[in-house]
């Protein structure tokens, strides 16, 4: 609606006109002044104005399309103020430099355009900060994408140290179990050692009876031997010698039972010794304790007594005659 306001008026104020050069001029729009010729216009200088162009850029029914174009893509325009150049710059700069350029000027003489006047200005201050902060921004822009592809090789690198540190716990958690077996063989060495060092000692400390131990397995073997011998030497005086006295029990057994062993050779023991081989010290003890004499004879007695009792087997029972009443 103020767009059309001011078409409607034939012959505008000055700033008027010269407001909407500046519009044409970021329009690219064709004007008259190309050179920005000046003119002496109600008693000032004056840039000369391009009225005809200002005249169409108001009946073109697309102007307000064509300015908000302008705005940024992020606030729904195509970013256009970004392609205003220097030479718009220098067009612009004649008329930025009118003392009337301003908006409570421009508010005065018309306020329908008062607004583009302070737009032009803006576009204007716009390419100027732009010239510095553009650099920054193609920096920042630039500086962003070295990061983002420095932020992939880092999370490239990460993932990669993920799994060495993966495989470094791995390994750490054999190496721990490698030095735990480690420990306990260690420990299995030091306990086998001690008991080594022991059964050392052991054997040191019997060594000393190594010759009685093999002298007497040596006597048990040979006693092992004659073992058939003396069974039947001990077996012959207890059912032949019974009912003698000492003296001739003694012939008996050294001279014809002995011999006999001798003549079938049947090893037998020389000189044995009947009592010791039928009893025990511990028999003969308890028996002296009932009353039994100390003599061999009596032990002998005894021990032919105890033999026929304890063999049940035989049926056989021993025949006691004591003529002197003991």
């Amino acid at each position: 609606k103020a767009l059309q306001n001011v078409k409607k008026l034939s012959n505008p104020p000055a700033l008027v006109k010269r407001i909407l050069d500046g519009v044409c001029i970021l329009l690219h729009d064709p004007i008259e002044n190309k050179h920005c010729e000046a003119v002496l216009e109600k008693g000032g200088a004056w840039v000369k104005d391009s009225w005809e162009a200002g005249r169409k850029f108001l009946s073109d029914m697309k102007a307000i399309e064509r300015l908000q174009a302008f705005k940024a893509v992020s606030e729904g325009g195509v970013g256009k103020k970004d392609q205003i150049n220097e030479e718009t710059c220098e067009l612009l700069l004649p008329y930025l430099s009118m003392e009337a350029w301003n908006g409570e000027t421009a508010t005065k003489s018309a306020k329908d355009v008062a607004g583009m006047c302070l737009w032009v200005r803006a576009m204007y201050d716009y390419i100027g900060i732009a010239k510095f902060v553009q650099p920054k921004m193609e920096a920042l822009r630039e500086a962003e994408a070295q990061l983002r592809v420095a932020n992939r090789k880092l999370e490239e690198k990460e993932s990669e140290l993920q799994a060495v540190q993966g495989d470094r716990a791995k390994c750490q958690a054999k190496l721990d179990s490698a030095k735990g077996k480690k420990q306990a063989l260690e420990d299995d060495a030091v306990g086998t050692k001690k008991r080594m060092d022991a059964a050392n000692g052991l054997i040191d400390a019997l060594s000393g009876e190594r010759e009685r131990w093999t002298k007497q397995s040596n006597e048990f073997k040979e006693r092992v031997r004659r073992l058939v011998g003396d069974v039947a030497l001990s077996c012959a005086f207890i059912s032949y010698c019974g009912p003698f006295n000492a003296d001739f029990r003694h012939t008996l057994l050294t001279e014809h039972f002995y011999n006999m062993c001798l003549k079938l050779k049947i090893p037998v023991t020389d000189s044995i010794s009947v009592v010791k081989f039928l009893t025990t010290e511990s028999q003969i003890t308890d028996w002296q304790i009932e009353g039994l004499p100390s003599d061999d004879h009596s032990v002998q007695n005894a021990i032919m007594i105890s033999s026929n009792l304890n063999n049940k087997k035989t049926g056989k029972y021993p025949l006691i005659i004591d003529p002197q009443g003991q």
